[in-house]
């Protein structure tokens, strides 16, 4: 399982596991960008202790994070991804997937919709593996939501054909 945090701190004071999930989640009120992060919960409070370090840092909880957006401390914004990053994570994801699929032990719901996943990459415009329509409309293109979505799903691809691959090669034990 794990802990959300939201936080100012940049990714150089992420650790052990800590992801970004939303790299723009909002902004404090004097503009700073607020990063929402992810991590696993038995590093959760060393994590949050290291952004504390930082002494200047934002860092809170997702009740402190939805106190600071009712006071007007912070404002949400609707979180994106840039296109031009679905092809680094697709390509992360898929290396994680192929060494599990050869070791043989990639999730079967992972194995039936990998092909998928190439295909919705091919939509997205601005990415280096973009196809355009056969008629050359964009009309096809996912929105942003989707993108989100997608982005999301890579990650925790690579995340379990990883997990699978660790617990394969310690005969069980992560």
């Amino acid at each position: 399982m794990n802990v959300t945090t939201y936080t100012t701190a940049p990714e150089t004071y992420d650790g052990f596991g800590t992801e970004t999930v939303a790299p723009v989640a909002g902004h404090t009120s004097r503009g700073t960008p607020v990063r929402r992060v992810e991590t696993p919960a038995v590093h959760a409070e060393w994590q949050r202790q290291r952004y504390y370090s930082g002494v200047i840092y934002l860092v809170a909880t997702e009740e402190d994070w939805a106190t600071h957006l009712r006071l007007g401390l912070a404002n949400a914004t609707a979180t994106t991804v840039d296109p031009r990053s679905l092809a680094a994570r697709y390509y992360e994801a898929d290396d994680a997937c192929t060494a599990a699929r050869a070791a043989g032990v990639l999730p079967a719901d992972i194995e039936a919709t990998w092909p998928n996943m190439l295909g919705f990459l091919r939509r997205v415009p601005g990415q280096p593996l973009h196809h355009p329509a056969p008629n050359g409309r964009e009309d096809d293109a996912p929105t942003a939501a989707e993108l989100v979505a997608f982005y999301d799903a890579l990650k925790i691809h690579r995340r379990r054909a990883l997990v699978a691959l660790k617990l394969a090669s310690s005969g069980g034990a992560v």
